[in-house]
């Protein structure tokens, strides 16, 4: 009887193993574990395209992602560089605007659902952790993540030290009052982050005027459990907790 041992080399087999875990990423988040779009963007969701936005759980189209890539890339290169002034003989770029979305993100085992003070310093913990250790993107501060966790309801928005001098929490605190109705399950996302992203650039350029959220009469959204008709969500700042650079809003 004639036997074949059949011989896998190890690294095909890593390759398995690797392409295997990207295309079924966890669906619930910690902040450790979750990766960077300009070193793994395979991770995020972006088809190795080295990029500012990490979605792993793709609440976004491609198309989507790509569009938000180009304003974030507008931001970070029409904006004047705020650093030193010898920082910025070396880097002509301005400000950093990054986004980080995740179908869930972990909390503690002991973690009442209802508690907003919780979800505020969860979701706040999370972003500032992407921002000022994980990813650590810019020279001087000068970044800005917005975390999105679909599952809780989240958005929180945490600025560095430099960044938070001109994109205030009264800044973030109004821009999310008018993208509000663009967040919740089965709502535009892409809509909301453009709307937002486009926002702070106004305010990175000094042209943000203060302004009431203000649909278009021909714009139909669809309903989301809990609201009311007109998309109407609550708001929940985190300045008077967390410091004046975050804010949370917790839909409906």
């Amino acid at each position: 009887m004639t036997r074949w041992l059949l011989l896998i080399p190890a690294t095909v087999l890593a390759f398995v193993t690797m392409a295997t875990a990207q295309s079924h990423p966890p669906e619930i988040w910690s902040k450790d574990e979750y990766p960077n779009p300009q070193k793994k963007p395979s991770e995020c969701g972006r088809n190795n395209k080295i990029s500012y936005i990490c979605d792993p759980n793709k609440l976004l189209e491609p198309k989507e992602a790509a569009a938000l890539d180009k304003l974030i890339d507008d931001i970070r290169n029409h904006t004047t560089c705020p650093c030193s002034a010898y920082a910025c003989r070396h880097k002509r770029q301005g400000f950093i605007v990054a986004i980080a979305l995740a179908e869930g993100m972990q909390r503690p085992d002991d973690t009442d659902d209802d508690d907003e003070l919780k979800l505020l310093n969860d979701a706040g913990s999370f972003a500032s952790h992407l921002r000022g250790n994980s990813w650590k993107f810019g020279n001087c501060m000068e970044s800005v993540v917005i975390f999105y966790s679909l599952r809780d309801n989240v958005v929180f928005t945490s600025t560095g030290q430099t960044a938070m001098i001109h994109l205030t929490n009264k800044h973030i605190v109004q821009i999310s009052e008018n993208t509000r109705r663009y967040f919740g399950k089965g709502r535009p996302l892409y809509k909301g982050l453009e709307k937002m992203l486009k926002e702070y650039r106004s305010v990175f350029k000094n042209s943000y005027g203060y302004r009431q959220a203000n649909p278009s009469q021909h714009e139909h959204l669809p309903a989301t459990p809990g609201a009311s008709r007109s998309g109407a969500s609550r708001l929940i700042a985190g300045s008077a907790i967390l410091m004046a650079t975050k804010f949370v809003m917790r839909l409906l």
